[in-house]
């Protein structure tokens, strides 16, 4: 993969598929193009070149450069929830940098402090219904 993904810019052709960089906007998608997909739909991006720690949920397949760590949740999460869990990754950006990279490595010893139940899992709905209470969520496609 990392031999395909400097080539792309040049010979990126037209398409559908959704190519996810180191980008801040635009949920880090910087083009569609004639690529294969190489995600699945429901994962968490988050970059560790150019926007560190700027993660966006994708809501369907993508094909990520190599400066963009892939996060997929163990079991599936809503749009509400990962737009949660979103935002406490980008609340831990100003911790990394171009020089102190948030690679893999650095990203399996951070610490995500969760709400939980009072059984000690996550609190999925309390963080979905946080979410979903925002003003403009509609904008952000998890509330119809």
């Amino acid at each position: 993969m990392s031999s395909l993904t400097p080539s792309i810019n040049r010979e990126l052709r037209p398409g559908t598929t959704p190519y996810v960089r180191a980008s801040e906007r635009r949920n880090g998608i910087v083009a569609f193009g004639d690529l294969p997909l190489s995600h699945s739909a429901g994962s968490i991006t988050v970059p560790y070149n150019g926007s560190v720690g700027k993660a966006f949920y994708q809501p369907r397949p993508f094909f990520a450069s190599d400066d963009v760590l892939v996060l997929v949740p163990k079991t599936p999460l809503t749009p509400a929830a990962a737009h949660f869990l979103c935002a406490l990754i980008r609340a831990e950006r100003f911790r990394f940098s171009y020089g102190r990279k948030w690679n893999m490595e650095r990203m399996k010893q951070s610490v995500m402090r969760l709400p939980i139940t009072s059984g000690g899992e996550p609190d999925w709905t309390l963080m979905e219904r946080f979410i979903e209470a925002l003003p403009y969520s509609s904008s952000i496609g998890v509330v119809s």
